[in-house]
């Protein structure tokens, strides 16, 4: 038997031999080991021209020979526990291993930092007490020696030491699955030697799939196809051979034809129970695409790799479907009522946990899609609260539509408002104008469509429309305290410069907070305005106001004190308060008005 290290010499050699035959890698491999488990190292170039400015990286490499006959029939090496811990904790290792055959064999295994890793656990699977582990090896082709080099700096920069390994069962959690083999191998036989890495992408990061736990792993072919039903709704589809005799269809994720050769028989499965997540109107189409294939019992399938492009299955069942009709025929009125109301609400709440109440308005709102059966008497304007959202809603000609729709009837010169206290009309008072109550709770909530419908009359405006105008700008001002949204103090000033509003030193005043918000406190460019008012308004609650947002504590208190409890709660409870703070938020804390 040859000395064991001139079997190492002469596997160098041939090792370098190999590495050498492409111009841009450059063995430095040792004779004798100087660091323990790496031999030596690979320098890549980018091109042929072999200086420092071309040099790309190094792979650490290892080298090993063997004189054993038997060993070409099944490559095979017996790796120790510390040098697989050695390749973890640095930068993994490209090991070859040459077998003295004529002419020479060369097989080679990789070992990326988290490679070894799984190895190590592997083995700790097997047994705690395992000093050692035998792994297959791949055959070296010359002509692939860059790729195996390039390949394995690759993998031990992705996969390094802190690369995360993940349970296999997160195998649905990951984006852009894939599975990575030696190069050398095919898919079969890297899986049959257990040498794959699957990885995907969790959170934006690269991990690594733990495959210590996985029994077994099977390859179909997959076909990418478009289903094409009756009704000419198009599915994206894949066909995968489960077995030599049988292949199964899967539509959509929500139909599986399977098929058996040896039977000639199909099995249709469908799947249409409820999700946390579901899109109505995708469902709809999808649910009423299944109705056509139960009616007319035929698909068509369409892909490149068909010979003829296309090909039409037609099918018969074997039991009565009546009642899996009947019951789709339901499911899609349903739905349609969902869709429907959905539209009008503007939001859906398929993905919300409902609350009791919640969930009784909607099946009461439901229960207004448009019938001829349906006979009730029904309020022209409806108020209903979902999940904390307020809904402002319209019924007039057994027709249900949001008062902030483009065609709703709750309109200026439709609608004629009148006073609750002395029942006085306004023919061209706004509607709209009356909905005050948290704007922003109410989905798609329309400022410009509240605009548009005020008509500006040549003749008196009564008092108390003035008065709901005005608490109609507190309400905007109100809504950008909860939501910062700049849209709804551009839509206060516009209204503030209507001529509906004639008190003029109530719009300075309410120009004036506006103002304040929109510069972050900055007063400067109102201060003026409200020193007049101040100085010179014979209305107290005008000057206190005034006198708050100029933070003058002792003007502030003289006009407090000579303010009624009406006029206090003018300040304390509307917007203005916000813009109170030290000694004057303490006065009106601290005065028990009520």
């Amino acid at each position: 038997m040859t000395d064991q290290q001139i079997i190492e010499q002469r596997a160098v050699s041939e090792v370098a031999r190999i590495l050498s035959s492409d111009i841009r890698l450059r063995p430095e491999i040792n004779i004798s080991d100087k660091i323990p488990y790496v031999d030596g190292g690979i320098f890549v170039y980018k091109s042929g021209k072999r200086n420092n400015e071309c040099l790309d990286f190094q792979v650490p490499v290892q080298v090993k020979g063997t004189e054993k006959k038997a060993f070409d029939s099944h490559p095979k090496f017996s790796f120790k526990k510390d040098m697989l811990e050695y390749y973890e904790r640095n930068s993994g290792i490209l090991f070859f291993v040459v077998s003295e055959t004529t002419p020479y064999t060369t097989y080679y295994r990789n070992f990326s930092p988290t490679q070894a890793k799984q190895i190590l656990k592997s083995l700790k699977k097997q047994n705690k007490n395992q000093k050692s582990i035998t792994l297959n090896l791949t055959r070296v082709d010359q002509k692939d020696i860059w790729k195996i080099v390039t390949s394995s700096h690759y993998l031990s920069e992705v996969f390094n030491s802190q690369a995360r390994i993940v349970n296999v069962n997160a195998v649905d959690n990951l984006k852009n699955v894939s599975v990575t083999i030696p190069v050398g191998e095919t898919i079969q036989t890297a899986l049959k030697k257990e040498q794959y890495i699957i990885s995907g992408l969790l959170q934006d990061q690269r991990v690594i799939v733990d495959t210590v736990d996985i029994i077994n792993i099977s390859i179909h072919k997959v076909i990418n196809v478009s289903t094409i039903f009756p009704n000419d709704h198009i599915e994206p589809s894949s066909l995968e051979w489960t077995s030599e005799t049988s292949f199964r269809i899967v539509i959509g994720k929500f139909i599986t034809v399977i098929f058996s050769i040896d039977t000639k028989r199909f099995d249709i499965n469908w799947d249409f129970n409820s999700s946390s997540d579901r899109d109505w109107q995708l469902y709809y189409d999808k649910l009423n695409a299944f109705k056509a294939m139960l009616e007319k019992r035929q698909l068509n399938f369409k892909s490149d790799v068909f010979n003829d492009g296309s090909t039409t299955l037609h099918f018969s069942f074997s039991k009565k479907i009546n009642e899996t009709l009947k019951d789709v025929y339901s499911k899609l009125e349903n739905i349609k009522r969902i869709i429907w109301l959905e539209n009008i609400l503007g939001k859906s709440y398929a993905t919300q946990a409902l609350d009791i109440t919640s969930q009784n308005v909607l099946n009461k709102l439901l229960e207004l899609y448009p019938s001829v059966d349906f006979n009730q008497d029904v309020p022209f304007l409806l108020h209903e609260t979902i999940m904390g959202d307020n809904y402002y809603l319209t019924y007039e000609n057994h027709e249900l539509k949001n008062v902030f729709s483009n065609d709703s009837p709750f309109r200026t010169n439709h609608v004629t408002i009148s006073n609750t206290e002395d029942k006085t009309m306004f023919t061209k008072g706004n509607p709209l104008a009356l909905i005050k109550d948290k704007l922003w709770t109410i989905p798609n909530y329309s400022t410009s469509i509240v605009l548009e419908n005020f008509i500006h009359p040549l003749k008196s405006i009564p008092s108390w429309y003035e008065g709901e105008v005005n608490n109609l700008v507190l309400s905007y001002i109100e809504a950008f305290d909860h939501t910062q949204n700049n849209d709804w103090l551009q839509s206060a000033l516009k209204i503030l410069k209507f001529d509906i509003l004639t008190n003029q030193e109530l719009v300075q005043i309410n120009t004036a907070q506006i103002c304040i918000r929109q510069l972050d406190g900055d007063i400067r460019p109102v201060s003026n305005s409200l020193y007049n008012i101040m100085q010179n308004s014979p209305e107290a609650q005008y000057r206190a106001a005034a006198a708050l947002m100029l933070n003058i504590i002792a003007v502030f208190s003289v006009n407090w004190r000579q303010m009624s409890v009406d006029e206090k709660k003018g300040i304390s409870e509307y917007p203005l308060m916000k813009l109170a703070y030290g000694k004057i938020k303490e006065i009106i804390d601290s005065d028990k008005y009520d």
